[in-house]
This record gives structure tokens, sequence and C-alpha cells, in this order.
């Protein structure tokens, strides 16, 4: 694959062998050059080793404890899904852009994310949706595989780093949304994706603080 060295594994036998008997030995994944760059070997989606089984646990366990799964996420769906059957009969009929039915779902997943739903006209989620929008159909370029495919290329290319930037954007309305949390978060109950974000972030620096404070006296 490119540069890099593949194995690739056929039968039945073989497959479950790896992928079950020996899932630890293989479950890592290849790194995407595009994504290395995005997550830089974190996140849950495209990273691999122990970093991405933890972070897999603590998104998991946080996302049930904000009502995946659950009856509360339900009736959140079904709100949701009467505002976009507001937004649709409100073109009467008439055509519209088919980007509009991405307004639910990604209206759902800010709500968890962000504790509350967005308006469709609001600026700032359509900045998002535009963004998402956009790095979507990048990822598809034919340069962004060569990219993938032959990374050395990257000073010649430019896609990549067009997604990168878009990244960036998104990546500083969520931090405005997490500075605005931070020394506002109750513990024992939070609402949102990013608050128990927070709150491991702030409970990890205050074990860190006491560890170094008894350090230093020992």
């Amino acid at each position: 694959m490119g540069m890099s060295k593949a194995v690739v594994l056929t039968g039945l036998e073989t497959i479950k062998d790896a992928l079950v008997d020996s899932a630890d030995q293989f479950s890592d994944r290849a790194a995407l050059p595009i994504f290395h760059a995005i997550q830089r070997g974190n996140g849950v989606f495209f990273a691999s080793g122990e970093m991405w089984r933890t972070t897999r646990r603590f998104t998991m366990s946080s996302m049930r404890n904000l009502g995946m799964g659950k009856k509360h996420i339900e009736d959140k769906i079904i709100e949701e899904l009467q505002y976009l059957t507001d937004k649709i009969e409100f073109y009467a009929g008439e055509k519209f852009k088919l980007k509009e039915f991405a307004c639910g779902p990604t209206n759902i997943t800010f709500a968890m994310l962000f504790g509350n739903r967005f308006d469709y006209t609001d600026p700032v989620y359509m900045q998002l949706l535009d963004l998402i929008d956009d790095i979507v159909i990048l990822l598809g370029s034919p340069y962004l595989q060569l990219f993938n495919l032959y990374p050395t290329l990257a000073i010649f290319l430019k896609t990549h780093k067009i997604i990168l930037e878009k990244i960036d954007k998104i990546s500083n309305v969520l931090k405005t949304d997490i500075q605005a949390k931070r020394g506002k978060i109750d513990v024992n109950c939070l609402y949102t994706f990013i608050e128990t974000i927070v709150a491991k972030q702030e409970k990890v620096m205050k074990m860190f603080s006491l560890w170094a404070w008894k350090s230093m006296w020992h």
C-alpha cells in the first residue's frame, strides 16, 4: 500500500485466528497520514494501541451516562425530527438542498456534545456544518489519496493542508466552549460530553498536582 508493507489474510480460519483468537496482536490499525496529522495518534476512530483502548472505554462510558442507547436520547431524536419536519414543510413542496437533511442527525450529536441544540439558522451551527461537509468532500479527493500513499509528496500537495485548516476552525469552536465550561462544572451532574472531558482533565490535573506536591516533601 504505497510505501507501507502490508500482509493480506485470506480464508475464514486465518481471519478468525487473527481477529478473534489473537485480537490483541491484530487490533492496531495502520495510521493513514491524514488522520495521523489530524489526531497525532489520539482519538477513537483512527487511533490504535493502549491510548485508543483507554479513550474508547472513556468515550463509551461517558456516552452511555449521557443517555446513548436509552430513552433519554430517543426523546432528543424525536424532538429533533419534529424540527426537521417543520423545516422541510416550510419549503411547501419546493426543491431544497439535500444537505438540509444533515441538520437533524448532526444537531443530535451537537446536543450531546454542547448540551443544547442549535437553531438551523445559527451562524456557528452553519459554519460547523459547512466545515464538516467540506472536509468529507476533501477526504475523497484524489490528491489526498496520493498524499496518504506517498506522504513525502506533502510539500507539493495542498489538499491535506486545507483539511487541517478546517479542522483547526472546528477545534477553535470546541476550545471556546471548553474554556467557558472550565471551573463551572458539577462533577456529580454532567450533561454534555465536553463537560465529561473537562471534568476528567481537571481530575487528572488535581491528581498530578497532589503527586507533585507530595514528591517535593519526600
